[in-house]
């Protein structure tokens, strides 16, 4: 028998790998609610659901142990507090909302019934990521001064519907400060902790058909007099991830080849020119295995056998400073957080 019964709330391809990884584990009856008839019957034929929802409000919510939030970011904060009403453990898609409206709300409740909650960043529970943050923890390139991180891809290739997501709207939160630098921004909240200062570019370049930004860019200053930056865009041809940390006594490197699918990434570490660069491989890995170890992270948190890797209040940290982001270019001002 499994040991959790866990409702995936939304059947998009986000919800869908939820509902997949989730039973990786091996311990989940996972459930759907999908309003979308076509696409709940396509998920009940090719997953083995325990139960099938059309209409989240007909769903039985105080039968479930937890829910997973994957709806649009404008749905997250209504959808979970009306399950954490009803005593689920919830995990929430990142980001966690669209604006700051209920998100303190929903943390009080939270608190409140003791519960499990967490946000979904999934870098967090990336072999690449986690590695990193181990070797950057370790102070091996002694104190930190600079990170940099740039990413880019291809993003209607991946997504060739993405005019009908989310991400092609901005009343639902879409667009690629919330969407994807937010990834980002959190893994550097991980490593770095707070930031005091951001401002902010963004703009929508490309031909897609969005009425949202495709590429930002971002200068931070965190504790500790960290400056980092974070470029991102969803147009370039080739898929592309930097990552930096500068130190004062090395510097920390991400190489090797990424994939969307799959990865063999490499960290390099260099002490000095005369030294050149130290190398160490990372396993291969494939995107499921993060998701599947972010599910089970979920369920061990539940069982109170280890911390959930991104509280709900770190959560709301990185969805400020991204609205903060957006509020730097449309005044032109630094902003203080």
């Amino acid at each position: 028998m499994p040991d959790f019964s866990v409702l995936i709330v939304g059947g998009g391809s986000i919800g869908e790998r939820h509902l997949r990884t989730f039973q990786q584990t091996g311990e989940v009856a996972a459930s759907i609610c999908e309003p979308r008839e076509k696409k709940l019957r396509e998920l009940r034929q090719k997953y083995s659901v325990a139960k099938a929802y059309a209409d989240f409000d007909d769903a039985p919510l105080s039968e479930f142990d937890a829910a997973v939030i994957c709806t649009p970011p404008h749905l997250h904060i209504p959808m979970a507090i009306k399950a954490a009403e009803a005593g689920c453990h919830l995990l929430v898609e990142k980001p966690l909302s669209h604006s700051m409206d209920g998100v303190d709300d929903l943390i009080a409740l939270a608190r409140e019934k003791n519960l499990t909650t967490g946000v979904a960043f999934v870098l967090r529970h990336t072999p690449l990521y986690t590695r990193m943050k181990e070797k950057l923890d370790s102070g091996i390139i002694g104190q930190v001064r600079l990170a940099c991180i740039k990413s880019g891809q291809q993003f209607s290739k991946y997504r060739p519907d993405y005019r009908n997501t989310y991400f092609a709207r901005k009343s639902m939160g879409g667009g690629s400060i919330l969407d994807a630098v937010s990834h980002l921004l959190n893994y550097l909240e991980w490593c770095l902790g707070r930031e005091h200062e951001v401002c902010c570019m963004y703009d929508h370049l490309s031909e897609m058909e969005i009425e949202t930004e495709d590429c930002a860019f971002l200068t931070l200053r965190f504790e500790g007099n960290v400056i980092a930056q974070i470029e991102q865009n969803l147009f370039q041809k080739d898929y592309q991830l930097y990552l930096e940390f500068v130190g004062s006594e090395g510097t920390l490197r991400l190489g090797g080849t990424l994939q969307q699918g799959a990865a063999r990434p490499q960290i390099g570490f260099c002490r000095s020119d005369d030294e050149g660069w130290e190398i160490e491989p990372i396993p291969e890995y494939e995107r499921d295995d993060t998701f599947t170890a972010q599910a089970q992270n979920f369920l061990n948190a539940i069982r109170g056998e280890e911390q959930i890797r991104t509280t709900l209040e770190e959560g709301r940290r990185t969805l400020k400073v991204c609205l903060k982001a957006k509020e730097s270019y449309e005044t032109k001002r630094i902003l203080s957080i």
